[in-house]
Order: structure tokens, then C-alpha cells, then sequence
């Protein structure tokens, strides 16, 4: 057993104007580079969104984000210098926080009604997202050729089977249902849907378990090393979300504690797991991968050329 705590910043009255949401929020416009975009990830109305960062901005006295110029959608917001040393002090604050409640309920509760053994590792399944329908790739992205096997292929090949309590792939095509079966991984085949269907169908077999491992399929450079890694974390912090990052950059895969697991069943729409996150009072928590192209993924035809240079480099 752990203790969890949420950090809230309060205004002089002891009204709450920074927590977990709009650090969701902020972390997702330094991914996406647009607050629009980050607010629909989080299942978030555009205008709470803004709310959100104008109500801290007042509160802070110093910009949050600010416009950016170009790119593929022609502009959107990126945050301030500002902003990024205050993302990164509250991120130290939470986590000398965490550390302090854990030592304090050590002191208090330590061994009180407990039932099974302390040092029990948690039982963590996972669930291969192999259901996307590839419209931005032009087809099955999963079974295109890179390093002279199927895409999927390589990711299938670095989960670490031996760690995990249950195993299972999401899939829409029955192609792709085939190689994980040849792969010796349980597929569940379904006609495909939205991301959130995908989650809810993954975790549907998942329930009885201390967490749950989501490993989107099109990302094959994702070294099995850094899955453990996240497995290794969530077992120091049951309790939290493990998320995999490049310089502090979150991205997938990520570990999700059971303490979510009604939050991602009652997902819907195309949003995918972190959705569940915001109001939760459930900690993330960053592991460092050890490339960054372990985080690519592969939705373009482009984004597989430069996987398979990237593999290729590496090979050699």
C-alpha cells in the first residue's frame, strides 16, 4: 500500500489555480505545439483550455504560451521560457512531495492490515495497439517492410514476455491478426474504431491486474531495455503513470495503475489513455529513453523512411 497526494497551487484565498490538469495541459502544447490540439488530446473543450492558462497566467504574473509562426498547420503555441522553468519546479516540488508522504506513511501505516507480502512486484499486462486504420500512411502501416520484416514485427520482438501477467494485441485487420498470432501473442480481432474503443477493449481483459502496459504497434524502434525500464519504475511507484520520454518530452508507451482503470473503460472518442489523467490526482511519472527514435512512430510513409534509415544506421 502508498499513499497518493495531488499538489495544488492556491491563490491567497485557497482557490486552486495549477495542478495536474493544467500541467497536462501545458505539457501538451510543448508536444503538439498548439493548445488547441493539446485540449482535444485531453478530451478538453478549447475554451476551458484557455480559461485554464489565462486564469494560472494571472495568478503567475508572467505568460504561459505564446504564438509560434509556420509549420505543417501554419502556426500554434509553444510555451515561454518561463513557463518551462515553472513546469520544471513544480515537477520537482511534486516529486519531493511524493518522496515526503511516502516516508510519512511509512511512519504511520507501515505493515497496518496488510494482506500479502510488501514486496510483491505488481502484476503488469499489456496491450499492443495494432488496430489503426493507417489513413495518413495510405494503408496497413503494421505489415509494411522495414529491415526485411513487418513493421509490427519489430515491436512484437522487444516485449519482455517473461515480465508481464497477460499479453494481448487489438487489431482490425486480419492480416495483422495473423502475425501476432505467428508471433505467439493473443490477438483479439474487432472491426476497428476510434482510439478510445481500442483502450476499452485491451483493458477489458486486463481488470484484475496491478497495471496495465499500452505499446502502440507502429513504433518498432522502441527497445525492449527501456520497456522494462517502465515496468522497473512502475514498481517503485504502483500508484503512478509510467510514461516513456526523450528529454523530458512524454510520449508512448506508457504503464497505467489500476487506480485508472475505470477512467480509461469510460473513454470515448479518439483520444487515447492519457485522457483518463486530468482530475484523477494520479502522479506521471518520466522514464528516459536511452535513443529518441524510440519514440517515433511510423504514420507516414516519410516517418518509415526515416525509421528505416535510423535502423539501418544502427545496424551498422
Amino acid at each position: 500500500m502508498k499513499v497518493t497526494l495531488e499538489l495544488r497551487i492556491c491563490d491567497e484565498a485557497g482557490q486552486r489555480f495549477f495542478g495536474e490538469g493544467p500541467r497536462q495541459l501545458l505539457e501538451g502544447v510543448e508536444r503538439l505545439g498548439s493548445l488547441r490540439a493539446a485540449a482535444a488530446e485531453m478530451g478538453m473543450a478549447y475554451t476551458k483550455a484557455l480559461a485554464l492558462v489565462r486564469r494560472a497566467e494571472k495568478e503567475l504574473g508572467f505568460p504561459l504560451t505564446r504564438r509560434s509562426i509556420g509549420g505543417k498547420g501554419g502556426g500554434g503555441s509553444c510555451l515561454t521560457p518561463q513557463a518551462k522553468e515553472w513546469m520544471e519546479r513544480y515537477e520537482a516540488c511534486r516529486t519531493a512531495c511524493d518522496r515526503l508522504a511516502q516516508e510519512v506513511y511509512q511512519t504511520y501505516f507501515a505493515g497496518f492490515g496488510q494482506t500479502q507480502p510488501a514486496n510483491r512486484a505488481p502484476r503488469v499486462g499489456c496491450v499492443v495497439l495494432a488496430a489503426g486504420k493507417g489513413q495518413r500512411f495510405g494503408g496497413n502501416k503494421l505489415l509494411a517492410p522495414l529491415g526485411g520484416k513487418p513493421l509490427l514485427a519489430h515491436t512484437l520482438a522487444a516485449l519482455p514476455r517473461q515480465r508481464l501477467a497477460r499479453l494481448l494485441a487489438v487489431a482490425s485487420a486480419p492480416e495483422t491478426a495473423a502475425l501476432c498470432q505467428q508471433s505467439g501473442v493473443p490477438c483479439l480481432l474487432y472491426p476497428g474504431g476510434p482510439q478510445s474503443e481500442s483502450v476499452r477493449r485491451g483493458l477489458a481483459e486486463m481488470t484484475d491486474l496491478d497495471g496495465c502496459l499500452f505499446l502502440p504497434g507502429d513504433q518498432p524502434l522502441c527497445r525492449r531495455e527501456s520497456l522494462e525500464k517502465l515496468l522497473d519504475a512502475f514498481a517503485d511507484h504502483p500508484q503512478s503513470v509510467i510514461r516513456l520520454a526523450w528529454q523530458g518530452r512524454p510520449g508512448s508507451p506508457v504503464v497505467f495503475p489500476a487506480a485508472l482503470f475505470d477512467r480509461l473503460a469510460a473513454l470515448s472518442g479518439d483520444v487515447g489513455g492519457m485522457a483518463a489523467v486530468p482530475g484523477s490526482g494520479v502522479p506521471v511519472r518520466l522514464v528516459e529513453a536511452a535513443h529518441p527514435w524510440e519514440l517515433w512512430d511510423a504514420d507516414t510513409p516519410a516517418a518509415l523512411t526515416r525509421l528505416e534509415e535510423c535502423l539501418a544506421q544502427n545496424d551498422r
